[in-house]
């Protein structure tokens, strides 16, 4: 295994350093395959769908931060449709991991909340992930392990500018 990471390694340096190298049709392919496999390995880990713990996430932090979130927030933040975000809050509301409540500033909107069952799941689930992706950190080792967030970070920021055209 560590062989075949120092030969992978080996051969990325040498791509990097090759001025010549273009990615051709066969790398674009690959690409599209691992993120394919990414998705599919993050909703493995999970054992909720990956939209309803995002938004328990999301819940879960505005809560720490002491923030009110709407459905039009989230729908926003995730880009989601009007009728998804209402289909998932419908999910999560019915299994009783959050609540809608009254707009404190104005009552004719609502804002969401995680509750306590919804807490726990979420928590359950992040340790879940930690465990698993603790593992993953220490076969891959933290240096690369930073640089694959970075370059993610990078890679999701230009991706989400070229699909929603914010150049």
């Amino acid at each position: 295994m560590w062989e075949q990471r120092k030969l992978e390694k080996e051969e990325l340096n040498r791509q990097e350093n090759d001025p010549t190298n273009v990615p051709d049709e066969n790398t674009y392919i690959d690409l599209l395959l691992l993120m394919r496999r990414v998705g599919i390995h993050f909703q493995q880990m999970c054992r909720i769908p990956a939209g309803e713990f995002t938004t328990l996430m999301m819940l879960g932090r505005a809560e720490k931060d002491g923030q009110e979130i709407m459905p039009s927030d989230l729908g926003r933040k995730m880009r989601l449709s009007r009728p998804a975000v209402s289909r998932m809050l419908h999910n999560l509301e019915k299994k009783g991991y959050i609540c809608k409540k009254n707009n404190r500033r104005d009552h004719r909107y609502v804002t969401l909340e995680i509750t306590e069952k919804g807490l726990a799941m979420l928590n359950e689930e992040l340790e879940r992930s930690r465990k698993i992706l603790s593992r993953v950190v220490d076969r891959m080792g933290v240096r690369d392990m930073s640089r694959l967030l970075h370059y993610n970070r990078i890679f999701c920021n230009c991706l989400a500018e070229e699909i929603h055209g914010q150049n």
